[in-house]
């Protein structure tokens, strides 16, 4: 292919879903394919609320600043000393929603217009929160393509993980504000980051949107060049998502996942230690990433009106289908977990 929040009540688990915008939690009835995900320990609640047991969560990249509440919630102690547990399951872009479907998941943390894709096509999650409002991938350059601005890219090709996803999305709507056409663009899936940064390296593909943390650290590693946000090509829409049916536990979720964000806005030092030192991002790449994302951090997961309507034509995109209602896909979390 070239190319005030709504409410509505779902029933069973919870879903995490992360878009390229706004980033979203959505509540699901499973997990997913164990094909390409392993698990890993994020965080534990130790042993001061009672035992709240496990959730797992399933991220579509690892070691993101966007998902960093939970990949980093050892350092951060998001859950620390509720009785809740939580587990990264890893997945990619495509087999996040399969990863969620088939019951190894409690939580989805992905794309957003893909997770809104699942649910319209037959996925049991519900978006229950954002995590990031505005769009925040970064159009990243392969050094071959030349290019020094994204008018520069007209006739390239674009690198995705696969058809519909945020990369994917944003490469489209960059077309479409530049007003390409279909044979001016070419969208190419690869799977992966790591196939879309060995391509990008090669100059077999001319670009991919990607998140700030890779864009600026590809960049500082001169293996590409940033060449802007497309945040105003996309426009208002949804990023990331989270859910579950154990009210309790998910509720103590939500809590410890926002108010970790709220101590990393009052003191940024620590995502950039936490990319530095722990991710090994390079430092100038870290503080770029970390400037231009963590103010735009959601800390209460509340998605508008318009961001949803962005969502529904993401949604429409990835699928080729009519865009769905897009109240029938967000219940905010605090109104789902009432009472």
């Amino acid at each position: 292919m070239q190319a005030g929040p709504g409410r509505r009540t779902r029933g069973r688990r919870g879903l995490l879903i992360s878009a390229l915008a706004v980033i979203g939690l959505v509540a699901s009835a499973c997990g997913g394919d164990d094909a390409d995900s392993s698990s890993s320990a994020s965080g534990s609640g130790g042993d001061g609320g009672g035992d709240l047991g496990t959730l797992k969560v399933v991220t579509v990249v690892p070691n993101s600043l966007l998902f960093i509440g939970v990949q980093a919630a050892e350092q951060l102690g998001t859950w620390e000393g509720t009785g809740l547990t939580v587990e990264v399951v890893e997945g990619t872009s495509p087999t996040a929603g399969q990863i969620m479907a088939s019951g190894e998941a409690d939580i989805g943390l992905m794309d957003g217009n893909r997770a809104a894709a699942n649910i319209a096509q037959g996925l049991d999650a519900t978006i229950m929160a954002t995590c990031i409002s505005p769009w925040s991938q970064y159009y990243i350059a392969s050094n071959e393509s030349g290019a020094e601005s994204v008018e520069d890219l007209e006739g390239g090709t674009f690198g995705t993980t696969g058809e519909g996803s945020a990369g994917h999305f944003s490469a489209y709507k960059l077309a479409e504000e530049m007003g390409w056409s279909e044979d001016e663009w070419t969208a190419t899936p690869l799977g992966n980051l790591e196939g879309l940064r060995a391509a990008l390296t090669s100059g077999s593909i001319d670009a991919f949107a990607w998140s700030s943390t890779t864009a600026f650290n590809l960049e500082a590693m001169g293996e590409g060049v940033v060449l802007d946000s497309a945040r105003d090509y996309v426009g208002p829409n949804v990023f990331e998502a989270f859910a579950d049916e154990r009210a309790e536990a998910l509720r103590v979720f939500f809590e410890g996942y926002f108010e970790a964000i709220e101590r990393i806005q009052d003191d940024p030092q620590l995502a950039i230690d936490i990319l530095v030192d722990e991710w090994d991002v390079n430092p100038e790449a870290a503080e770029k990433a970390v400037e231009a994302d963590v103010p735009n951090l959601s800390t209460t997961g509340e998605i508008t009106d318009e961001e949803l309507e962005g969502l529904a034509e993401a949604v429409s995109f990835a699928t080729g289908g009519e865009a769905p209602d897009p109240d029938s896909l967000y219940e905010y979390w605090q109104d789902a977990l009432e009472g």
